[in-house]
């Protein structure tokens, strides 16, 4: 690796490091039904959301709406892969969304009446390239690809851990024997 490359990497590492400590806010104006006696009319309402490093339980609940996004081979080969990009987040909207909710919720991810008003908040307001750019931010913040992955390779290596470890209790038994 050459040295500006290197240098690259460092910088977006340096980047990451920061995003994850002090996480990032976002803003969206929705429209809201006015209480009782004028419950007819709506007022303009300005949400103020804060997404931090996400704890564990938040991590594995996002991950698990991440892997049932499908994502068609023709994203990986297109041209314009940010429209194909938000083919995909119009096709899973919904998910996304939930997955945006749960991301602002944090460590009460799994308040399920509380991340389906946010989802329900999110799909009447975020457009498909905003949900897009915070989703990639999302992403990034909790190291969701390296996360997957891992979960992707725990999950390999179990199916064959069983003979590994009857192997390995063979070589630990005090006479050494099967």
């Amino acid at each position: 690796m050459d040295y500006r490359a290197e240098k690259t990497f460092r910088h977006e590492r340096k980047e990451i490091a920061t995003l994850q400590r002090r996480g990032f806010d976002f803003m969206l104006k929705g429209r809201e039904k006015r209480r009782f006696p004028l419950s007819f009319m709506e007022k303009e309402v300005e949400y103020r959301f804060t997404v931090a490093e996400p704890v564990m339980g938040c991590l594995i609940a996002e991950a698990e709406d991440f892997v049932e996004i499908d994502i068609d081979s023709r994203l990986l080969d297109a041209k314009d892969a940010v429209a194909e990009c938000n083919a995909v987040i119009a096709r899973h909207a919904e998910r996304c969304c939930r997955i945006m909710a749960k991301a602002v919720l944090n460590d009460r991810c799994r308040d399920v009446k509380e991340v389906g008003r946010l989802t329900g908040l999110f799909l009447r307001t975020l457009t498909p390239s905003q949900l897009r750019t915070l989703l990639q931010r999302v992403a990034v913040l909790g190291d969701l690809e390296s996360f997957t992955d891992a979960i992707r390779l725990i999950s390999k290596a179990r199916v064959t851990m069983p003979e590994r470890i009857a192997g390995d209790m063979r070589a630990l038994s005090p006479s050494g024997e099967d």
